[in-house]
């Protein structure tokens, strides 16, 4: 009976209760959906990734010069195993993403026609810019869920459903909503809620869609013109977005000063300071400067620009006077890419601070609106499209436009500059910017009344003129400009089919542009880093034979990792062809391989390809251990073997040429001789031999001036242990380590790692190698210090050298030090699986200053 009342219970809470039970589905506290208005911030505040993408890009562009990504891509190249050059593609699959889709598609079903229409117009910008960058990308297969693999769709598609997505948008902000949206203000970033305006962005999209595609069919160009006079009717109408800079880097512009990101590594290229300031060098036959280029575009040396007061950093002080600000006041300096900064963006020496920059200045402050288009640039489209349709006069009127339409936008960002003064009463800096609205009105219309825009003859008016003031225009925020820089082919020379060609556009060594005095020639004084130029002559990577980049790799973390199946699939080249762990490597003849936007109409196109001979080459790394003591005026800055120029980084005592990156250069197989040059100048001979080399891979050592290089032979594949059970790296060690004459060879060495646990030291053997010996890789463990989610990699780590008796090596460890104390090195980080050379050089001292001591690494896989 008993048994029976509680089944009866049971009975009358399920029946009572059942309404009552907590649907997890509906929970307040965790909720399974988001009103399209909520997800609009967020998804346009993904925007701030094009600042990653511009660490890339912009030294690709020659926007932007200094080290750190600009020593990478800015010689067409790109960092393995990364994701550096692919946030865009993070942004547009993954923060944007399914929230656009839910914002188009809830807000058609709510009828919110309006954010139904911002989501579709973002969704339009976002693609045409993902598509510029890499070309095949997945669209039908992007959001299909429950898929494995996502297939790539061509280029071209991708474009047609950008146009298809930008004149929905239209559509949708023809429509009445049924509800209005009171936050709409707030979580519209880029126009504050004005549907007119954003009406007016979705045309801008089209405008740069129709002009990118003008190459490939000249019927784009009506398109180009009827977009851009249905978009911005002035800068009022730029399609900007709002940082609100509270402090914290989530809601604080990229390239500001809170977040760090540009710092003292990249500061502006050479190059653009060259077109603003009317520098632009004239080149001779063999390269070397021969004064100025006799017609420059932008300004010349008596023409203030002042666009470039506010673009550039100088390190000169501001006038007290506003009006004393003329030609001459202040002065620029531009870099190269993979060379040291000289001014940052900001007018320092050094990483901006909130004490010396505040919140930063231009576009290059915490709270800048950065832009996605502007009226300027919509304006300079329309100028390119009718000039190319033969309506020269139409086209001046929009290229004067485009200009002045520049120099609106440029003072938007003015902030009124506050000198910042040392204890003496020395200017030291300036917090915001050093020229005022005011002023920079009196020299803009100087400008623009000048013989360099409206002044200029239409007779003299070219399609460098508008293509060159939309360089500048685009500087530095926009990735487009390399759509057109593309599209006009770097001014390359280019084969009897209108595209570039190995052996008449570029050699694996040298790229070959057309003459400045060519009217062909559209960004006059552009060189490629491997043109035969003086302050250029820097090859391109080895994967690259000779070819410049015409498209972006997709991002590592996404398609290397879960979709090279797919990858591997696009043609004419696969996703993965440039693995260069393969023996078999192929060269590309033509550069069109690497563009797919721009190619003919058929769908398949085949490319002639050669394989490596690895009977006639060999491949070389040179490493360089003179037994000198560290000095900058030592570093090598040329190097070529057999008299062919083969790279100009500089490149210091202990490091790998260039500039410390285990790349290989091809040499044929036999005798080689080898020139290594210092000083500016690049003509001090640092080191000459001949020594003969067989096929394979080899690293290189220079020990001595007098001798050949010790060559040791790199393998084919390297030991990497289990990728779960080992915390296993692996060693060579090589001794070219010398007594303190630098000649008399030091003897046998052994290199211990150092380990401290509980206070007590141990010592671990890795690997001896007698003097101008190399060993074998040794297994080295590394301590993963009891973290259970380990990234692989331990730092901090301590090395020492023994001598033949096991005595450690000792050294003068200080200036002042009269009496030699044990050595060690520390400081080190090794990851698992990969291998290192360790390679001592150097020599003892008979005191701190005559002693150089250096254990080096390599990482080479």
């Amino acid at each position: 009976m008993r048994k029976i009342l509680i089944s009866l219970t049971l009975f009358l809470v399920i029946g009572t209760s059942c309404t009552k039970w907590l649907d997890v589905n509906k929970n307040v506290d965790a909720p399974d959906w988001v009103a399209p208005i909520l997800r609009l911030a967020p998804t346009i505040a993904a925007y701030e990734g094009i600042g990653y993408d511009l660490r890339a890009m912009a030294p690709m562009m020659q926007y932007f010069g200094g080290t750190g990504y600009a020593s990478v891509f800015g010689i067409h190249s790109y960092y393995s195993g990364s994701d550096a050059g692919g946030e865009a593609w993070r942004f547009v699959y993954w923060l944007q993403g399914k929230n656009i889709e839910h914002i188009i598609d809830d807000g058609r079903a709510r009828e919110e026609f309006t954010l139904a229409g911002m989501g579709l117009a973002i969704k339009a910008y976002s693609w045409h810019l993902l598509a510029s960058l890499h070309g095949d990308l997945p669209v039908k297969d992007a959001f299909v869920p429950g898929l494995l693999a996502h297939s790539y769709d061509t280029q071209e598609y991708a474009f047609a459903q950008v146009r298809s997505w930008a004149r929905q948008a239209i559509a949708e902000f023809d429509k009445q909503d049924k509800n209005v949206y009171p936050s709409l203000a707030t979580n519209d970033l880029i126009y504050g809620g004005n549907v007119a305006k954003w009406k007016k962005f979705a045309y801008a999209t089209l405008a740069r869609n129709y002009i990118a595609m003008s190459m490939k069919d000249a019927k784009y160009l009506d398109s180009a013109i009827a977009c851009a006079d249905l978009s911005f009717s002035s800068a009022a109408d730029d399609a900007t977005f709002r940082f609100d800079a509270t402090g914290i880097s989530n809601n604080t512009n990229f390239i500001g000063v809170l977040r760090a990101n540009m710092a003292f590594t990249y500061s502006q290229s050479d190059y653009m300071v060259q077109v603003m300031t009317g520098t632009v060098p004239n080149y001779n036959a063999s390269g070397a400067i021969e004064g100025l280029l006799e017609k420059q575009i932008i300004t010349d040396t008596a023409t203030l620009d002042p666009r470039t007061i506010l673009m550039f950093g100088s390190r000169d002080t501001m006038p007290a006077n506003q009006n004393d600000i003329k030609k001459g006041t202040f002065s620029f300096v531009g870099v190269r890419q993979g060379y040291g900064v000289h001014t940052s963006f900001w007018g320092g020496t050094g990483s901006p601070t909130e004490a010396s920059a505040g919140k930063g200045r231009w576009l290059f402050r915490d709270d800048a609106r950065f832009p996605l288009s502007t009226y300027a640039e919509i304006q300079l489209i329309k100028a390119e499209a009718l000039f190319r349709k033969g309506q020269k006069a139409p086209a001046f009127e929009a290229f004067k436009l485009g200009v002045s339409g520049h120099m609106d936008w440029v003072k938007s960002l003015i902030v009124p500059g506050t000198p910042v003064k040392n204890t003496a009463n020395k200017q030291t800096s300036v917090i915001g910017d050093k020229i005022g609205v005011a002023r920079f009105n009196v020299l803009a219309a100087e400008y623009l009344n000048s013989k360099f825009v409206n002044a200029l003859p239409l007779n003299d008016f070219s399609l460098s003129h508008i293509m060159m003031q939309k360089y500048v225009a685009l500087y530095p925020w926009s990735l487009d400009t390399w759509n057109d820089l593309r599209r006009y082919h770097y001014d390359l020379v280019v084969g009897a089919g209108g595209v570039p060609v190995t052996g008449t556009s570029y050699t694996t060594d040298v790229v070959y542009h057309k003459l400045n005095t060519d009217a062909t020639r559209i960004y006059k004084g552009f060189y490629l880093p491997p043109s035969d130029v003086i302050n250029r002559r820097q090859k391109f990577a080895a994967w690259n034979y000779g070819a410049p980049c015409y498209r972006l790799r997709p991002r590592y973390n996404s398609e290397y990792m879960w979709n090279l199946g797919s990858l591997k699939k696009l043609e004419p080249i696969a996703g993965d062809a440039d693995k260069l762990k393969m023996k078999k490597i192929l060269s590309i003849i033509s550069v069109l391989s690497l563009f797919l936007l721009y190619s003919c109409e058929k769908n398949v196109i085949t490319y002639p390809t050669t394989d490596l001979d690895e009977n006639a080459y060999a491949q070389i790394r040179l490493v360089y251990d003179l037994p000198l003591v560290a000095s900058s005026t030592q570093n090598i800055t040329r190097l070529k073997y057999n008299d062919v120029l083969y790279s100009q980084i500089g490149t210091a005592l202990g490091s790998i040429i260039p500039n410390s990156t285990a790349k290989y250069h091809r040499v044929p197989v036999g005798s080689v001789k080898v020139d290594a040059f210092m000083s500016a100048t690049m003509d001090v001979v640092a080191y000459t031999n001949t020594f003969t080399i067989t096929k394979g891979k080899w690293s290189a050592f220079i020990y001595q001036t007098t001798q050949p290089p010790l060559l040791v032979q790199d393998p084919e594949e390297y030991a990497t242990g289990h990728p779960w059970n080992d915390t296993l790296t692996y060693i060579r060690f090589v001794n070219l380590f010398h007594k303190a004459d630098g000649v008399t060879p030091f003897g046998r060495l052994t290199l211990k790692g150092v380990r401290v646990v509980g206070g007590v030291t141990t010592y671990i053997d890795i690997a001896t190698a007698d003097y101008k010996q190399a060993s074998d890789y040794m297994p080295y463990k590394l301590d993963r210090k009891g973290i259970a989610v380990w990234s692989g990699t331990e730092s901090s780590m301590v090395f020492a050298l023994f001598d033949a008796n096991g005595v450690q090596l000792t050294h003068f460890a200080t200036t002042s030090a009269t009496t030699k104390t044990a050595h060690t090195v520390t400081g080190y980080s090794m990851t698992k699986g990969v291998n290192y050379i360790f390679h001592v050089n150097g020599k003892e001292g008979t005191n701190n200053a005559t002693q150089a001591i250096r254990i080096s690494t390599i990482a080479v896989n």
